[in-house]
């Protein structure tokens, strides 16, 4: 019996929450990456048995996340933050507008090119390590991690979070 009560809520799959921040805002003060860590962290962790741990165990990663956006994002437009329930995991998706050359580092960071292709310019090579870092974090933590560019210049971040750790 309990076996189709789970079943039953992970059939069910959809948005779970949005939060959206001004470009500017966001970049104004660092400690707004902490603070939307945290709550993106918090409603991640409610699916999960221990929601405090969990939440805890993935701070980290969602809090690499929202400094890469605090990082590369432009000075005008909106930051958002999309939570998406779905079969076996949550994703987290953040979209805002950046410039080109921070996207394709993005891009070619999370895709595993960055080290055959180094880009000329030191925002890619700051991005790049930020990237490295975001993504040693999510393989630790079992989270999938994908970019995706954005016409014309956005990028979409997305991070799935498995709803229960594997067992080794």
């Amino acid at each position: 019996m309990a076996a189709v009560a789970v079943a039953k809520s992970e059939s069910s799959y959809g948005p779970m929450a949005t939060l959206e921040l001004d470009a500017a805002l966001l970049q104004s003060q660092w400690e707004l990456c902490d603070k939307v860590a945290d709550y993106l962290s918090h409603i991640v962790g409610q699916l999960h048995g221990d929601p405090a741990r969990y939440s805890n165990f993935m701070s980290v990663t969602v809090n690499e996340l929202v400094e890469l956006a605090f990082k590369t994002s432009a000075v005008t437009g909106p930051v958002k933050f999309e939570l998406y329930r779905e079969v076996g995991l949550v994703r987290i998706k953040l979209s805002f507008h950046c410039a080109a050359d921070a996207r394709a580092a993005i891009c070619m960071g999370l895709d595993g090119r960055a080290q055959k292709a180094a880009l000329a310019q030191d925002l890619g090579r700051v991005i790049i390590n930020d990237v490295s870092r975001l993504a040693g974090f999510a393989d630790v933590c079992q989270v999938q991690l994908a970019a995706a560019e954005e016409a014309p210049d956005g990028i979409a971040l997305t991070a799935g979070f498995l709803w229960h750790e594997e067992q080794p």
